[in-house]
């Protein structure tokens, strides 16, 4: 049977990993969000072609 500190520790790791795993999505949510802007404004400004996503990320 676990002890109530064990408890507490893995409750605290599991919160850690979930913090951590929450920054990365909101980061790559950004990202995402940044690109859609960019291609919105290549768009806009009626360029004769278009950069495809995977251009747009080697920038």
């Amino acid at each position: 049977m676990k002890t109530i500190s064990k408890i507490i520790m893995d409750l605290e790791n599991g919160l850690f990993g979930l913090k951590e795993v929450l920054e990365k999505v909101s980061k790559r949510t950004a990202f995402a969000s940044s690109l859609m802007e960019y291609e919105a404004k290549i768009r806009s400004e009626d360029y004769r072609y278009f950069v495809d996503r995977k251009e747009m990320i080697a920038f």
